[in-house]
């Protein structure tokens, strides 16, 4: 099941974030300084993947 569960991850990141999301960011400080237009940009596909 595990597996499973894994794969839907994959996906569901894959969807969010395109295949950035599927990068390894595990240790690393994820805050970055995006512009607004860019954060503008990260909702909207996140919003068009939620339909």
């Amino acid at each position: 099941m595990q597996q499973n569960q894994q794969i839907y991850n994959w996906v569901r990141k894959y969807k969010e974030n395109g295949i950035d999301g599927l990068k390894d960011k595990r240790g690393k400080n994820k805050q970055q300084d995006l512009s607004e237009i860019e954060l503008i940009k990260l909702k909207n596909k996140k919003l068009k993947t939620k339909s």
